[in-house]
């Protein structure tokens, strides 16, 4: 942002007035600010490009989101919502995902973040084939061969997350989709269960 729309701004938040194009008298508003950066603005601040007024008064609650490399354990719930909207936004049906593109997705640092992620999927989609199943093509060769070697290193052996897909089917199955019944059995609580669910796309 210039440093003369900082100053602008910083009169608004302060003063709750605005003047509209080719009006001479001010209007009162009422407003709440939610500002978003990628930039440190501390280091902003020292170099000139920030005014350090502005920044306090923006500064009142912060909310820090950690880049996608810090929350592997998110990557799945994210991968599906992506799939589910790009799939429908590029009039694709019957996209799955399965353990290999997990694997990939999880082990990869995702410099770029969502937006990186969000290209991955959607560059995916288009290229999968008739039975659905996604493929992802990302810069890391060492997640490839993990993700390719896995289900052969050791036969028989399920990956936890494979174990526990397939506990919380049989006791879905088993309680013909009791929530409260299959979440007691299992020891967790419900809102944890509806979450697994989502993950291992058993909803």
């Amino acid at each position: 942002m210039p440093l003369n729309v900082q100053v602008k701004l910083l009169r608004v938040i302060q003063e709750k007035k605005v003047s509209r194009i080719g009006a001479a008298q001010e209007r009162p508003v009422d407003i709440r600010v939610i500002a978003a950066t990628h930039k440190g603005l501390e280091a902003e601040v020292k170099s000139g490009n920030f005014r350090e007024d502005l920044y306090y008064r923006l500064n009142v609650l912060e909310m820090r989101i950690p880049p996608l490399r810090e929350r592997p354990d998110d990557l799945p719930a994210l991968a599906e919502h992506l799939v589910r909207k790009i799939s429908q936004k590029v009039g694709r049906t019957g996209i799955r995902t399965d353990g290999a593109f997990l694997r990939q997705i999880r082990c990869y640092s995702w410099p770029g973040n969502i937006r990186e992620l969000e290209n991955v999927i959607e560059r995916a989609i288009v290229r999968a084939g008739d039975d659905g199943t996604l493929s992802v093509e990302i810069p890391n060769r060492h997640c490839l061969e993990a993700a390719q070697a896995a289900p052969h290193a050791a036969p028989g052996i399920r990956s936890l997350s494979e174990a526990e897909r397939e506990l919380i089917s049989e006791a879905l199955t088993f309680y013909q989709g009791n929530i409260q019944r299959t979440s007691a059995k299992l020891g967790i609580c419900r809102n944890t269960l509806y979450r697994k669910m989502r993950d291992y796309n058993l909803a």
